[in-house]
Parts: structure tokens; sequence; C-alpha cells
């Protein structure tokens, strides 16, 4: 359920234009409404997040024998923790090579 809810959220977040070239200010950008929209719909999603990744993680570890369990966790939590590194990184690559359209870009 909770990745149903934040998937659309995620996709409306994307494709919410908004410019913040002009800004010179750090809370300047909060003025702009295609901003503040986006934002409240990243801070939705984040709040469902901790729900969707313990689904995944015990599929991973419940296949394995008990003396596994603790390092199948592991990695999991490593390849999740990889994932969302590049994944930052790689966004951010793609809005900063695409501006002002990097977000339809990054996604």
């Amino acid at each position: 359920m909770l990745l149903i809810i934040s998937s659309p959220l995620g996709i409306i977040a994307v494709f919410i234009p908004w410019d913040a070239s002009g800004i010179t200010s750090p809370f300047g950008v909060f003025l702009l409404p295609g901003f503040v929209i986006v934002f409240i719909l990243l801070v939705a999603i984040f709040i469902f997040a901790p729900g969707i990744r313990p689904i995944w993680q015990s599929a991973i570890t419940e296949v394995n024998l008990p003396e596994h369990r603790t390092t199948s966790y592991q990695i999991a939590t490593f390849v999740d923790q990889l994932g969302i590194a590049l994944g930052a990184f790689v966004a951010g690559f793609l809005i900063v090579w695409f501006v002002p359209n990097g977000y339809a870009a990054a996604f």
C-alpha cells in the first residue's frame, strides 16, 4: 500500500516545472509555488519510504539459513545505501545537465 501511495506522488513531483535560476537567497526558493508543491510531495514520499524498505529486505533475509540472515541483511542494507547514493549523484548530474527541464530528464 505504501508503494502504491508513494509512486504517483513521485511521478507528479518530478513533472512539476519550476526554475530557481534567478534566486539569490537560499530561502528564496521557498517563494516559488512549484518548488513548495514538489517539496511537500517529496516530504510525503520520505514519510512513506521507511515502510517500504523492510518489505524487500525481509524477502532477502527469509530465504537464507538462520546463520546467513545477518550477512544477507547487511548486504541488502549496503545495496540499498549504494543505490541511494548513486541515485542522488546521477539525478543531480542530470538535473544540472538538462536545466531547466532537468527533473523530467532525471526521472
